[in-house]
Order: structure tokens, then sequence, then C-alpha cells
């Protein structure tokens, strides 16, 4: 098998690791937004971005291995089967991985700016302390 179909293969393979990731998470397949927090502005990927972010992740992490499989020729027969089955569900793996480490770190960066923003305001509490009793 070529490069070219080896690659739509993996990059598949990451969006199916993506599409994994929604079903496992708690967000689901949400769609992607951009949100309005205490006066800041985030884009929530949503599902489209975890395939996406799957796929791109899957490719890259086979093109840091996979790509020395296909030097010194090409394997035949079984051994090329089961070298596609291991590469796909290695792609699998890392669009899951992927999904889930831009989720988190996108989440975690709309919780600080939304906490940075509401920190900054002024507090709109009244003093609770009761005054000082004359005697």
């Amino acid at each position: 098998m070529t490069f070219w179909p080896l690659l739509g293969i993996i990059v598949g393979a990451g969006a199916v690791g993506g599409i994994l990731y929604c079903l496992i998470s708690d967000k689901g397949f949400q769609l992607p937004a951009i949100v309005e927090k205490n006066g800041t502005r985030v884009l929530v990927v949503g599902f489209i971005g975890n395939i996406l972010i799957g796929m791109i992740t899957a490719g890259i992490s086979w093109a840091f291995y996979g790509l020395q499989s296909l030097q010194g020729g090409t394997a035949t027969g079984m051994l090329e089967t089961i070298g596609i089955v291991l590469a796909t569900f290695g792609g699998i793996f890392t669009g899951l991985a992927g999904a889930g480490w831009f989720s988190n770190t996108a989440g975690q960066s709309g919780l600080r700016l939304g906490t940075a923003k509401s920190a900054s305001t002024a507090s709109t509490v009244g003093d609770t302390t009761a005054p000082a009793e004359s005697t």
C-alpha cells in the first residue's frame, strides 16, 4: 500500500477516536459555538473540533513512527495486513487522546479567563460586618 491511502486510513481512524471521545465525555455531541462568559468570548470547538483534532493528532503521530514501516520495500500478505490494523488502532487511540487533551486544555483556558475576569470586577456584595453598638 502506498503513502496516501495509508495516511487516509490513519486520519480516518483519528476521526473515529474523536467521535469516541465525544461519546465518553460529559459534553457529548455539542455544536461549535462562541460562548460569552463574564464578558469574555470563548470558542467551544464542539464535536467537529474533537473530530478534526483527532484526525490531526493521529496523522502527526503516524508521521513520527509509522513512516519507518514504509522504508525497505513493501511488506506482503499477512504482515502488511497486521501493520495496517495496528496502525489503524494506534490512530484511533491517538485521536481519542488528542481530542481529550485539546478539549480539556481549551476548557481550562476558558475557566481561567472567566475566573480572572470575575476576580477583576468590583464586588457587589455590601459590607457584612455589623456596626459597633454604642453603650
